[in-house]
Order: C-alpha cells, then structure tokens, then sequence
C-alpha cells in the first residue's frame, strides 16, 4: 500500500486515458490480487474505491518479469470502508480521480499463497503505453 502525503488530482491521467503500468513475477498460478486506488476519507467524504482484479488472464506464473498495464478505464468501483464508524459502503459511483489518497496491491478474497513481486509503478498516459 502507498498513501500519498496529500491527496493527488489524476484528473488529467484520466482525460489522456491513463493507465497504470507494472512489472510482475510470480510461480504461483492460481494467485489473485487487485489494484485499487482509494479516495481521501474526510468529512463527508467516503474513501471509495477504484478496483481492478489482478488474475491469470493478466499474467503468466513463470517466474519471469511480465508487465501489466491496466487502463483506468477498465477499473471499477467497489464501495468504501468507512474506518471512523466501521462501515461498509456498496459502490454509488462517487468515486473521485481528484482526491486520491492511496494506492494498494492487496488479496482482498485471498491470501498470498507464494511468491509475487511488483516493481517499476507507473502511471502512464496511452501515449506512454505506445513507445
């Protein structure tokens, strides 16, 4: 997980139709993780969440580096934990791209059973993607 010291704005990553980029390696075939960002939790606002779910479509278990590039465009809300009273929230589609206070990699309906490792994160434009 990286929290950001203040939240960001990735606004303009999403207009340039943005994705985030990383290097996997991994042996372990049935492994699943998602990627999410979170939004800032203050007053009134819930830190909703922007997921995608990592899985084998989105790499091979051969323990080489492979990179994977996720489009923000295919990630999804998936609610808010709300920690100050303990709730969970369902998706409502508030989700902000100009409050984002956190980025996680995290086996949220499984333990990590073996080996990953996640290197070289980055956010990048299609333009990026291209070269």
């Amino acid at each position: 997980s990286f929290t950001f010291r203040r939240e960001q704005d990735l606004s303009s990553l999403i207009e340039a139709g943005g994705a985030i980029s990383f290097n996997l390696r991994s042996t372990n075939v049935g492994q699943t993780f998602d990627v999410r960002f979170v939004d800032i939790e203050q007053d009134d606002m819930k830190p909703w969440r922007m997921s995608y779910s990592i899985d084998k479509k989105d790499f091979i278990a051969d323990g080489e580096w492979h990179t994977v590039v996720i489009p923000f465009s295919a990630m999804r809300e998936t609610g808010a934990w709300v920690s100050k009273d303990a709730s969970w929230h369902n998706a409502e589609n508030k989700f902000s791209w100009r409050h984002v206070k956190a980025l996680q990699f995290i086996a949220e309906s499984n333990r990590i059973m073996s080996d990953i490792y996640i290197d070289n994160i980055q956010l990048i434009t299609v333009s990026d993607a291209k070269n």
